[in-house]
């Protein structure tokens, strides 16, 4: 039930010290963070488990690693080593389950495990990753087609456009040739 969009965000904010890069106490800490009960998390870390979660952050913190490592050459590898012993998938996952505990009941989880055990939901998680990546080039592609028109028209509207009237000084500026 995560997707690889939401994963990249997390891990790109992660990597570039964004804002969602916020350290685990920080998080914990948040007046938003509620008791969720043992048998609560283990179910939703199994869900996370049964929808290939953990995988597909590892997937893509190498994906990321291999698009910076190659934006950045120069940078020795013991300095790529380094990042990536720093960068614990486990503890995002970590903080994904008050995320689910917050949004999913207990019978929702309940539901969602016996879905995802199913043969329809191991489909699901199988096919999920080339769907996304299939349906990011299609919207790829439909925005392209989209926005080179819509910027044509605002580009022919301005150049339509009346030039805006000159601003008139300030009522308390000096008069010219005082």
């Amino acid at each position: 039930m995560i997707s690889r969009g939401y994963l990249w965000i997390v891990l790109a904010g992660g990597l570039l010290g964004g804002p969602l890069a916020a350290p685990a106490e920080e998080v914990a800490a948040s007046p938003s963070a509620v008791e969720i009960s043992p048998a609560k998390i283990a179910k939703i870390r199994e869900l996370l488990d049964l929808t290939g979660a953990k995988k597909q952050a590892d997937l893509v913190l190498a994906q990321s690693f291999e698009r910076l490592e190659a934006k950045y050459p120069s940078l020795p590898p013991s300095f790529w080593v380094s990042l990536k012993e720093k960068l614990n998938v486990d503890g995002m996952i970590d903080l994904l389950v008050p995320l689910y505990a917050k949004y999913y009941s207990d019978e929702d989880i309940d539901g969602l495990i016996a879905f995802h055990q199913s043969a329809l939901g191991r489909k699901m998680a199988a096919v999920q990753g080339p769907l996304l990546l299939e349906s990011r080039e299609v919207a790829r592609k439909w925005a392209a087609a989209q926005l080179t028109p819509l910027i044509e028209a605002i580009r022919q509207a301005q150049a339509a456009a009346p030039s805006p009237a000159p601003t008139p000084p300030p009522p308390d500026a000096p008069a010219s040739g005082s």
